[in-house]
């Protein structure tokens, strides 16, 4: 499992790379196609349940497609009114598979069934997704190329993130000259030479890699520990997607962050000290319900102070590092947790709260409607 998530981090890398030529080359509706079809025809190959060594590189498949497609679907949220609900609604769609998945696989694996035959489910929605794609965006939809134009930014915030862009050389107000510079170097390197984005990719890698690392875990400790069953870990996360973006808005998008994750740090040493089953799995469904909205919240801010025309590739590295957290960081603790228990979860996600809360110190405001 650890080699198959390592190539579809692989998977994810490429895809971020290959993001900007293809975007550019083919539109955001063809790209978005593609990754579906390619997905779907990843999942040819595991239905068989072929020899380990193919496995892995189905996996890279697999994340090659998904990340096509996670990137060019947070580039199209962004055009659409009111982005923050929307993020938080896709986002979502995320939590809710899975919680329903694992849960349908037992049910699949129990009922006697070939454990490679469930992956013709995930073929058959693939089908339907790369349909749904077909029809959305008729394989020729473009998002309008405004280059170094930021929507509804105010001067101030634009000569920061400007002056980023340029790595420094020039200022906002010579956003013609940060334009031609871009073109000619490409919109890969202009990307790469943007600090906020690395910031933004360094938070999501240890997002995901909590995120991840607690949903693989925690069931294991409830289990172990406290001698119950499966948490609400990822219903609450999928619940706290879809009905705390108002509530984002109204503290602050990146306030909002900073709340959320002190509060999460507090339900974990309720759940490391409590050892009272209900009140465990109430504690983890709230720690789902807070952090949940955290990487919708991140898109949403990242294509507010990033131009437009970089969005789909900034996003595409945004979910490769992401891969790459939730490769490490669950390994990273099921070693602790085989050395020293499962007790061992609660402080690893402390710790790496606090570490999201540090980097994201560094996350510029976005900026406000009416300015």
């Amino acid at each position: 499992m650890i080699t198959s998530t390592a190539i579809k981090m692989v998977g994810f890398a490429f895809a971020g790379f290959a993001n900007t030529h293809l975007t550019h080359k083919l539109g955001l509706g063809r790209v978005t196609t593609i990754g579906a079809l390619v997905q779907a025809f990843g999942y040819i190959f595991l239905i068989p349940a072929f020899p380990f060594p193919i496995m892995p590189v189905v996996y890279g498949v697999l994340g090659f497609g998904m990340a096509l497609q996670g990137a060019a679907c947070n580039t199209y949220v962004a055009t659409l009114p009111n982005p923050q609900q929307h993020f938080g609604f896709v986002h979502a769609a995320y939590g809710i598979g899975a919680l329903v998945c694992p849960l349908a696989v037992t049910g699949w694996a129990s009922a006697g069934h070939k454990f490679s035959y469930f992956y013709a489910v995930s073929l058959g929605l693939s089908c339907l997704n790369v349909a749904i794609c077909l029809g959305a965006f008729r394989f020729n939809y473009r998002i309008e190329d405004t280059h170094a134009e930021l929507d509804g930014q105010k001067a101030g915030h634009e000569d920061v993130e400007l002056d980023e862009v340029s790595g420094g050389r020039v200022t906002g107000s010579e956003g013609g000259v940060v334009e031609k510079q871009g073109r000619e170097r490409g919109a890969l390197e202009t990307v790469l030479r943007m600090r906020i984005m690395w910031v933004f990719c360094l938070f999501i890698l240890v997002y995901v890699g909590a995120e991840v690392s607690t949903g693989g875990w925690i069931v294991t400790f409830v289990i172990d520990e406290r001698n119950g069953g499966p948490s609400g870990y990822w219903g609450g996360l999928a619940l706290g997607r879809l009905v705390l973006a108002r509530v984002n808005v109204a503290l602050g998008e990146k306030r909002s962050v900073f709340y959320y994750l002190s509060i999460v740090v507090g339900l974990e040493l309720a759940i490391w000290f409590a050892h009272n089953l209900v009140a465990n799995a109430v504690t983890v469904a709230l720690v789902g319900f807070l952090i949940g909205p955290l990487y919708p919240n991140a898109c949403s801010i990242a294509t507010k102070v990033i131009p437009r025309h970089l969005h789909n590739s900034t996003l595409g590295f945004i979910g490769a590092f992401g891969q790459v957290g939730s490769a490490v960081f669950p390994f990273m603790t099921g070693a602790l947790a085989q050395k020293y228990s499962t007790y061992a979860l609660q402080p690893m996600m402390i710790v790496l709260s606090v570490v999201m809360m540090s980097v994201w110190w560094f996350v510029p405001e976005p900026p406000k409607k009416d300015e």
